[in-house]
């Protein structure tokens, strides 16, 4: 069962959260505190109970309740006991529905409007299974379809060659097939927007929906992971060059099963699919090789990796992670945004057949981070190391 989340904050919600409707979905009242009081259980609480006493269920100490807003600055001791700081939320609760100075109507629409909230929740759950499966239905009909439309022209090929075969005879097929000259392509047009996560803002937190264990590799685990490297498209050699070159390996495990693989380096590279140098600052990282198991896709794993690299680069010290994506890569475009990184720059490459440099470069050159230099400079070594 897949769990609804705020569209605020991408918190998972339970059926005890204080919700409302925003836009499609659902989202708390307050992100601060999700089971905090609800409008009307506050407005009661300022116009009949202000000066009522209540008990801490943990001290034991008495307080009147206009006691909970004396520290409007610390949002979160507002519904904490002034003595203990232990919550007081529930109890708060229980005297406003019990209270007789209240009137009746307003208890039974504060209370109504309370219970209407895991309603809502359930609700969205059901409609997010709903959605899923759905979806997966989809999916198999959108199959089912594409390879019959391939086994038609499949079938609508073979038939034309027959066709062709019968006309001109074997002879003929093979002096046409001599005489012909595959077209090859003269160019070929690569499009990549570079992205950036500046380290010294706080950037969202988006949680997976799995139970994920996230971490930087060791160097045995490499090697005991070496099959699920390789289809992820590292092979075993490049593995080892990434290790000796520096490079970092951050694993995510759900179960003891390796989900998720993504690569930092921390000193400068030739980008061979762009075209150009990468010069990194010693306070910048750079991101790469990404990539999710099929298995495991659509769970929200690649945000919650990439957050948490985000806050290992700034525990040591970094300012900005750096990343580029292929513009046609939609899915992986739409999570640089959710985690909060920001575009910078957009580079066009043109390349010939057989030649690694492009013959054309765009945007390259283009001030502002990241520091791109076309071609393959000869870099000094305390640049490369760095």
């Amino acid at each position: 069962m897949i769990e609804p989340t705020c569209e605020r904050c991408l918190q998972a919600l339970s059926p005890q959260d204080v919700v409302e409707s925003e836009g499609a979905g659902i989202a708390h009242v307050d992100c601060r505190r999700p089971r905090d009081l609800t409008p009307d259980e506050r407005s009661l609480l300022c116009r009949y109970c202000w000066e009522h006493p209540i008990a801490c269920p943990a001290c034991a100490q008495g307080f009147r309740l206009f006691e909970l807003d004396r520290t409007p600055f610390e949002y979160e001791k507002r519904i904490c006991c002034p003595r203990c700081q232990a919550d007081v939320i529930e109890s708060v609760r229980d005297h406003l529905y019990a209270c007789q100075l209240a009137p009746e109507a307003l208890r039974q629409r504060a209370q109504e409007t309370r219970e209407h909230a895991p309603r809502l929740v359930k609700r969205a759950r059901e409609l997010r299974d709903r959605a899923d499966v759905l979806m997966r239905e989809a999916e198999v009909i959108a199959a089912e379809s594409r390879d019959a439309a391939q086994q038609s022209a499949g079938s609508g090929w073979a038939l034309r060659g027959l066709q062709i075969l019968r006309a001109v005879g074997v002879r003929g097929l093979l002096a046409g097939a001599a005489q012909h000259r595959p077209v090859r392509p003269r160019m070929t047009i690569r499009c990549n927007i570079f992205f950036e996560a500046d380290l010294l803002q706080a950037d969202p937190m988006v949680p997976s929906r799995l139970p994920l264990t996230i971490r930087p590799a060791r160097f045995d685990e490499l090697a005991a992971f070496a099959r699920e490297l390789t289809i992820a498209g590292t092979s075993p050699a490049e593995v080892l060059r990434r290790h000796q070159q520096g490079e970092q390996a951050i694993f995510a495990f759900t179960r003891n099963q390796l989900v998720h693989v993504r690569w930092l380096v921390l000193r400068s590279l030739w980008l061979p699919d762009v075209g150009v140098t990468l010069q990194l600052a010693p306070s910048e990282a750079y991101a790469h090789n990404e990539f999710t198991f099929p298995e495991f896709r659509g769970q929200r794993v690649s945000p919650a990796v990439k957050s948490f690299c985000l806050q290992w680069l700034r525990s040591l010290g970094y300012t900005r992670e750096i990343v580029h994506v292929h513009a046609a890569n939609f899915p992986s475009l739409a999570v640089q945004k959710r985690v909060g990184y920001r575009p910078t720059k957009t580079v066009w490459s043109f390349f010939r057949p057989g030649h690694p440099e492009p013959f054309v470069l765009l945007g390259a050159r283009k001030r502002g981070s990241p520091f791109l230099v076309p071609g393959r400079p000869m870099l000094r070594p305390s640049l490369v190391n760095r």
